[in-house]
């Protein structure tokens, strides 16, 4: 997105909400399995003590790779930026079973174009109050 303001991505209808949070599981299942896989291959590299050159071009290969696949899923709109301290953690904490990353599927979520990030409305919403005042309010864009 190329705008220069907040963009909130909210969806009233229930159905919609299913399927949206339907659609976020799939991509969220098929990402953390591939990320599981490269794990495991990495680590079976690293078990061999000496790595042959083509073993380890394969090795660097599977890293890029992994961190790519980490960045995409940590910048896309099934995860909110503020991980750990986002305020949803907070209020839906039980429903999730502790993983904060499965919290934020079913969420409405913001985009903030400066940072170029996606955080849930719970979070929007809690920042654009707490920093209305402050410095740090004009480079979160709210």
């Amino acid at each position: 997105m190329q705008s220069k303001k907040w963009k909130v991505i909210r969806i009233d209808i229930l159905k919609l909400r299913q399927i949206r949070t339907q659609f976020r599981t799939i991509c969220y299942l098929s990402v953390s399995s591939k990320i599981k896989h490269n794990i495991r291959i990495r680590s079976q590299y690293l078990s061999k003590k000496p790595m042959t050159p083509s073993q380890r071009k394969r090795y660097i290969a599977i890293g890029r790779e992994l961190n790519e696949l980490q960045h995409a899923y940590h910048s896309s709109i099934l995860f909110c930026s503020m991980g750990s301290l986002c305020m949803s953690n907070r209020d839906i904490h039980q429903f999730s079973a502790g993983n904060p990353c499965l919290i934020s599927l079913g969420l409405n979520m913001c985009w903030n174009p400066l940072k170029r990030e996606w955080i849930c409305e719970t979070c929007y919403q809690y920042y654009k109050i707490v920093f209305k005042s402050d410095e740090y309010y004009n480079t979160l864009g709210v």
